[in-house]
């Protein structure tokens, strides 16, 4: 950059420039050749001077606006751009996906290599109220089967009725079903549904026992199950579905637990993104509602012992050769 000696060099400096300037736009563009610097146009002669000094003004205003010009022009072209790109993955994304991937085996061909794996799965009564039900699933979140079982036990041989339970020390409930696992706030739930069951009864008035609140649930639809019974604390999509499956023996619930979650997924029946919620509602839909109850014993079993969360057995997988697209090589060995 040139430097100049004093203020008065620079406003000098400045006003030369102004001025070439104002001369590029009278006289036209300057272009340097080979035999030095030549006009390639010029205003014609007849141009009055106010006129001229009129386009000369309009002439600045013109330069300092052309960046702005430019870079509006881009934005155009740009937002042109990716109007084009946006059209053409509208096009690409309305194309019908295929009904029957064959990336993932049907649900049909699952079940049947289920069935030859562990045997059919038939519906057994249960023969439990629903109050007792909805407390085993509870006492059932985040353990195993042994362990819950353990703790509903230990939990019905202290207290000989629900109404004790209702009333008994929070911390002492928490301690008699300390095996099953978060103790805590399994005790407070339950209290909590106890609770609410009995202010139920005693603001409608009824003289049936507080108890047998919950039996109503047999008689009304399942989506009114789910409704009601997801409106207590501690009681989301998969314990009110366990609920409806196995008490109410309903054949439009699937719930969905950890096994079943991760096979599903590894099935590639669940998209990519899914929490276990939703995807209770795609294997709701997948699943026919007939298989159901046989579908949610095999894949929990298969889960369990085949398809593990870490290490999976594919090479004992019959799954594997029904083209599983989780499947690992070496999946010839024999199947369990």
């Amino acid at each position: 950059m040139r430097r100049f000696r004093d203020a008065e060099q620079l406003r000098h400096s400045q006003r030369k420039t102004v001025a070439s300037v104002g001369e590029a736009f009278v006289t036209g563009p300057r272009v340097r050749g080979v035999s030095g610097t030549r006009s390639v146009g010029r205003l014609p002669q007849k141009l009055q001077r106010s006129q001229h000094q009129d386009w000369l003004r309009v002439s600045r205003m013109r330069l300092r606006k052309r960046p702005l010009t430019r870079a509006l022009t881009c934005i155009k072209s740009e937002d042109a751009r990716n109007e084009r790109l946006g059209k053409a993955a509208g096009e690409i994304n309305e194309k019908p996906a295929p009904e029957d991937s064959d990336a993932s085996p049907s649900v049909r061909q699952v079940y049947q290599a289920l069935v030859q794996t562990y045997g059919e799965r038939n519906r057994r009564p249960t023969g439990r109220s629903v109050l007792e039900a909805l407390v085993r699933t509870i006492l059932s979140q985040n353990t195993t089967d042994k362990l819950s079982g353990a703790a509903y036990r230990a939990l019905r041989s202290r207290y000989k009725d629900w109404a004790d339970v209702l009333h008994a020390p929070v911390g002492e409930i928490e301690e008699t079903i300390r095996i099953g696992g978060l103790a805590r706030t399994k005790a407070q739930r339950i209290q909590d549904i106890l609770r609410e069951l009995e202010h139920n009864a005693a603001t409608t008035g009824t003289d049936t026992d507080w108890t047998q609140g919950l039996e109503f649930l047999r008689n009304v639809p399942t989506a009114q199950v789910m409704e009601y019974l997801t409106r207590y604390p501690g009681v989301g999509p998969k314990t009110a579905a366990c609920v409806a499956m196995f008490t109410l023996e309903r054949d439009d619930s699937f719930p969905v637990d950890t096994h079943i979650f991760r096979l599903a997924k590894r099935l590639g029946w669940v998209p990519n993104g899914h929490t276990r919620e939703q995807a209770q509602v795609d294997l709701e839909n997948l699943i026919p509602s007939t298989l159901h109850y046989p579908m949610h014993i095999l894949m929990i079993e298969h889960g369990r012992k085949v398809c593990t969360a870490r290490g999976p057995r594919c090479q004992h997988c019959k799954l594997a050769g029904l083209g599983c697209p989780s499947a690992t090589q070496d999946t010839e060995s024999t199947p369990v």
